[in-house]
């Protein structure tokens, strides 16, 4: 407090018309401080009592305000011995009772605009800008509608990720750069799709998908003599486009060696009917052409295991019907191989 205020208050106090409590309450200290200030002007106007009434009084006020001056020099002393550097550097930490200097205040600020700026950008900009490294301990919650990153940024040799409420992650880059790279083992547990090329009388190329999805089924003894449709899903993904799919036909566990017997080849089945085709290795045995839903079976035997256009089981004894859209894969009851040791695998790849 000014020491000009702390005279008025030792004043009011020798008035007698407030009481202490009321006097210490306005000037915001304690009744033993403001007692204090009270016998230190008093002292002041007694070391002034033998000079002459003029010079008495006069040195009496100078005395008082020395002596309150000297309260207040004691009080920031008092103070400052008990106030600690509690704020970072360069903050500077206000203690009680000791006047804040401007310079102070505004250095405060200027060191947390500075910290703020370092950290997220100017000040003012709705824009947050890292400089440094980002590291988040727990979750962290975008809820724009989009996230993308960036690096160096979007000129020549970029590099971007972004990810939108799509669910679609997007990996794109400046000219013919659009890669990742991952050091270590990657799982996908949805599909993988990558894109072919086709033209059309020359014409320019057009992108077609091509999924590395495959598809397994297997037919173990347990449904021997019964026909398994082939998913349809899966067969009108993979051999219902531009470039058909690739089969192959397993016979496992049909003999004491446990050798796996194979034959592989090619599937078209029509974008536009419901023709089909099997096309072989030249030499490698009849290729198989069918035309689907027609009531008739056609049919690619392969040791025990036939693929087939009956999608539809009569009984356990290899009954079968071709009775609507799909493709089936049977093993084969009493043929070549033991029924009670002969899987039946079908392999398709796009």
């Amino acid at each position: 407090m000014h020491t000009d205020a702390r005279i008025a208050a030792v004043l009011e106090l020798l008035e007698g018309r407030t009481p202490a409590e009321a006097v210490a309450a306005k000037a915001g200290v304690s009744v033993a401080e403001l007692e204090g200030w009270r016998d230190a002007y008093v002292a002041g106007l007694k070391a002034g009592a033998p000079a002459q009434r003029t010079r008495r009084r006069r040195l009496a006020a100078v005395g008082a305000t020395l002596g309150l001056a000297g309260v207040a020099a004691w009080c920031s002393i008092a103070y400052a011995a008990t106030c600690t550097q509690t704020l970072p550097a360069p903050l500077v930490t206000f203690c009680a009772n000791n006047p804040a200097v401007a310079s102070d205040i505004n250095g405060n600020f200027a060191a947390l605009v500075n910290f703020v700026t370092s950290k997220v950008g100017a000040v003012g900009n709705t824009n947050v800008t890292i400089t440094g490294p980002l590291v988040a301990s727990g979750s962290t919650t975008f809820t724009g509608p989009s996230v993308n990153f960036a690096t160096p940024g979007s000129g020549a040799g970029g590099r971007a990720i972004s990810h939108d409420f799509g669910n679609q992650l997007s990996i794109n880059g400046q000219g013919d750069f659009s890669s990742v790279v991952i050091g270590g083992n990657t799982r996908v547990n949805g599909n993988l799709v990558v894109q072919g090329r086709r033209s059309i009388d020359g014409a320019a190329s057009t992108a077609y998908d091509i999924s590395l999805r495959r598809y397994v089924l297997d037919v173990t003894p347990a449904k021997v003599g019964t026909v398994q449709p082939i998913d349809n899903s899966m067969l009108s993904e993979l051999c219902m486009d531009e470039d058909g799919c690739d089969f192959t036909i397993a016979m496992l566990n049909w003999d004491i060696t446990k050798n796996v017997a194979t034959r592989s080849g090619h599937l078209f089945y029509s974008q536009v009917s419901n023709a089909w085709r099997t096309e072989m290795p030249f030499g490698a045995g009849t290729e198989t052409v069918g035309y689907d839903g027609d009531s008739a079976l056609q049919e690619m035997p392969v040791w025990d295991c036939y693929l087939t256009d009956a999608e539809t089981t009569t009984d356990t004894n290899n009954g079968r019907a071709d009775n609507g859209f799909g493709l089936g894969f049977l093993n084969c009851r009493g043929c070549t191989y033991s029924d009670a040791t002969t899987t039946c695998r079908l392999i398709l790849r796009d």
